[in-house]
Formats: C-alpha cells, sequence, structure tokens
C-alpha cells in the first residue's frame, strides 16, 4: 500500500499531495513543472517535506508527528533518475557494482553486477565509461544499478524522455519486465499518457503541485472526477464557456453547451464552466444525427493538423480529431455530432 499526504513549499510553489493505493504499481502523471520529480525526492529521502507523512507497504518513511525521517540508505530504495546519473569516470561495470558494495558483500556484490550485466545484455560494453555506450545502454546500466540492492521501492523518474520514439517503445518493453519481475513497490513519474497506463495499475494526476486522489487506471481515464484529470488523459475535448451565451457565434461548441447544458440546468452563475467530451464521442458528418441522444452544432476550422490516417482541427481553444477520410482541405466549416452521455461537467472557480 502507498500512504502519502505532504506538504512542502519551495518559494511560490506548494507541493500539496494526498495519495491512497492499494496497488505496488503505481504513476504520477503530469506535465512538467508540475512537482513530479519533486514528490520523488521526497519519497527517496533526497528531499524533506514540511509535514505529512509517507508510508510505503507499511513502513513509514516519514512522519512530521511522530519525529520519523528515515536516511535515504534505511528507505532502501532504487532510483533511476531522468539523466541516469552514470558516474562519467567508472565503466558499465563498476556503475552498477557501486550500487550494491555497501549492502552486500565484496563477493556477493560482484557476483549480483555479472549476474545483471548478462541479464540486460551489457557484456560488450561492461568496461566501457558511459559517454562511449549509447542513450539505452545508458538506460539499462542506471536501471541495473537502481536494482542491484533488492530495494523495497524502485522509482522511475521520466525513464523514457531522453531516447528516440524506436528505442522508446524497445525499452519501455524492457522495463515493464523488470516490473513485472521486481516484488516490491514501483512508482513512475511520466508526462506521456501511453506510458502512465501500459506500466502502471493505479494513476495519480499531479496538477501545479496538487493530487488529490489516485484511482485505479481505467477509472482516471474513463470516470475523471476532475477537470485535470480529464486534461491530462488526453482523451477529453475540453471546452470552456466563461462569458454568457450571446457572446458565443449560435453555431459553436460553446453556444450549444451553454444552451443545452447550463441554461436547462440552471448553473449561470455558479463559476467558469469547464466541459470535457470524450472524442470517441464527437462524429464529424455533413448532416444532423437525428437521435435525443446528441447535440448537433457546427465547427469552423482555424487549423488543421494532417497526418495519414487521420486529422485533427482546431476550432478556437478546442481541438477535434477525425478520419482522414473524411477531412476536405478545402473546406471550413463542419457540422458535428456530440453524444449527450460523455458530455462530462466541472466548475472550473
Amino acid at each position: 500500500m502507498i500512504d502519502i499526504n505532504i506538504n512542502k513549499k519551495i518559494g511560490d510553489f506548494n507541493l500539496n499531495v494526498n495519495i491512497k493505493s492499494e496497488k505496488n504499481r503505481l504513476c504520477i502523471l503530469g506535465k512538467s513543472g508540475a512537482g513530479k520529480s519533486m514528490l520523488l525526492k521526497c519519497i527517496a529521502g533526497i528531499e524533506t517535506p514540511d509535514y505529512g507523512k509517507i508510508s510505503i507497504s507499511g513502513k513509514e518513511l516519514y512522519n512530521s508527528d511522530k519525529g520519523i525521517n528515515l536516511s535515504i540508505k534505511d528507505r532502501n530504495t532504487g532510483f533511476l533518475f531522468q539523466s541516469y546519473a552514470l558516474f562519467p569516470h567508472m565503466s558499465v561495470e563498476k556503475n552498477i557494482l557501486s550500487g550494491a558494495v555497501k549492502r552486500f558483500s565484496k563477493e556477493k556484490a560482484i557476483d549480483k553486477t555479472n549476474n545483471l550485466i548478462e541479464k540486460f545484455g551489457l557484456g560488450d560494453i561492461r568496461n566501457k565509461k558511459p559517454s562511449e555506450i549509447s542513450g539505452g545502454q545508458k538506460q539499462r546500466t542506471a536501471l541495473a544499478r537502481a536494482i542491484i540492492s533488492d530495494p523495497d521501492i524502485l522509482i522511475l523518474d521520466e525513464p523514457f524522455s531522453a531516447l528516440d520514439i524506436n528505442l522508446r517503445r524497445q525499452m519501455e518493453r524492457e522495463v515493464r519486465d523488470i516490473i513485472d519481475e521486481f516484488d516490491g513497490t514501483v512508482i513512475i513519474v511520466t508526462h506521456d499518457v501511453g506510458e502512465a497506463y501500459r506500466l502502471s495499475d493505479d494513476i495519480a494526476v499531479i496538477y501545479d503541485g496538487n493530487i488529490k486522489r489516485s484511482a485505479y487506471k481505467y477509472d482516471i481515464f474513463e470516470r475523471p472526477v476532475s477537470i485535470e484529470e480529464a486534461m491530462a488523459t488526453g482523451r477529453y475535448c475540453i471546452v470552456e464557456v466563461e462569458k454568457e451565451k450571446d457572446a458565443y457565434s449560435p453555431d459553436s461548441i460553446e453556444y450549444i453547451l451553454y444552451e443545452e447544458i447550463i441554461e436547462k440546468n440552471d448553473w449561470k452563475n455558479t463559476g467558469k464552466h469547464c466541459f470535457a467530451i470524450d472524442r470517441r464521442d464527437i462524429f464529424v458528418s455533413d448532416e444532423n444525427c437525428e437521435n435525443e441522444e446528441f447535440i448537433n452544432t457546427n465547427i469552423r476550422v482555424d487549423y488543421a493538423e494532417v497526418s495519414p490516417d487521420s486529422v485533427r482541427i482546431y476550432t478556437g481553444k478546442v481541438y477535434i480529431d477525425m478520419d482522414r477520410d473524411v477531412y476536405d482541405e478545402n473546406k471550413k466549416e463542419y457540422r458535428i455530432s456530440i453524444k449527450k452521455e460523455s458530455i462530462v461537467y466541472f466548475v472550473w472557480k
């Protein structure tokens, strides 16, 4: 179980985290600058929260009320840094060995190093320095060093961000195999939605230093409870309605949402209105969907990103994905139908 409830203020930035997860595979999902790396440093003991508690698998790592603040060593954490943080003057073999020399006898440390070098396919480069090996080889070396000490907690900070797309997919598969074999708790930080879904059981979305809950990954994607969660998944079209209805064109998403949702529910003065619409339930066509389950409106095309199989069209602050064969580059307006039950409403004050 992962139980984290901490606060840490650094300048104008405030980290305020509340996580409760029964799973052993947790992903912290959020954009750059949201506080992900700072949270990991608090868990590992590199940084100390101002107050709160951190408990993982029943072991209290930090508790301000009880005066508990275990050292980095006593937390027994394996940390894969975003930059890998390999020692530049050491060989691959010695980098891996450095993670074990203080925990095991020399003989056992060497034996574990040799086993990991073989397992990670690093035999041909064991005597090379970090400057002489590829990005994928650096990551394997850093990961081997992180797990050689048999840690209780394995922390991965943006593990694939420094790799090109093809190598990233390969390394993700390899890391997933390592995670599946690992008996302890794994905490992964990423801004990549796909990685978060594939590598974790539970996900916690961090936004401007705040985490309000963690939940099973399916629930985060299918049933977001905040606009921040909906935005983080990338699955939802986010529409902000912050003006009166007449300020929008009658043929706009904002206008039809105001008319169909805000007015009918008498929510006119409840704050800034935000809607998250599942992109899978937005249909582009030339005709209305004559069904009470749908609402219909026009959208203008301000800009289009065209790829071989799909097109992303931008209208104001909103973008919508459509099939490539439906798109006409000469057409500047489309009729869309939105499934009502897929619209999630939030008040964002």
